[in-house]
């Protein structure tokens, strides 16, 4: 059984589970189930969202408060990813605004004492046009 399709059945498990624990009061069990399905909130309430909606209310109050990610993480990824986006949407802009720079090298025409000390100096022989 492949490993994604192994945890879509263990997600659908932990909510039965968590029910039976709780009726039967297993508390270990039912901490435990607490803890999986709000580690894998998103995922589980992608592939079982009528059955956490069907949780009880202290169940689904419980869960919004320990998710993971919690709802601020998740805001602030967003305003993140959108900053960058504009930001890289800006960059390529300002490149595609710029002028082509073209690197000429050349050597200086002068006499042979000048050339030695203009060799020395690596500015003196290339320039940004």
């Amino acid at each position: 059984m492949e490993a994604t399709q192994m945890m879509v059945d263990i997600d659908g498990d932990v909510l039965v589970f968590l029910e039976l624990a709780q009726f039967h009061c297993a508390y270990q069990l039912a901490d435990w189930c607490l803890h999986h399905i709000c580690t894998n909130y998103n995922n589980v309430c992608r592939k079982f969202p009528r059955d956490m909606k069907a949780m009880s209310p202290e169940n689904q109050e419980y869960f919004e408060k320990h998710r993971w990610p919690p709802v601020w993480y998740l805001k602030e990824e967003d305003h993140y990813q959108r900053a960058r986006k504009e930001r890289e949407k800006e960059d390529y802009l300002h490149l595609k605004r710029q002028p082509k720079r073209r690197w000429l090298f050349w050597s200086s025409p002068s006499s042979p004492s000048s050339s030695a000390a203009s060799s020395s100096s690596p500015s003196s022989s290339s320039a940004v046009v």
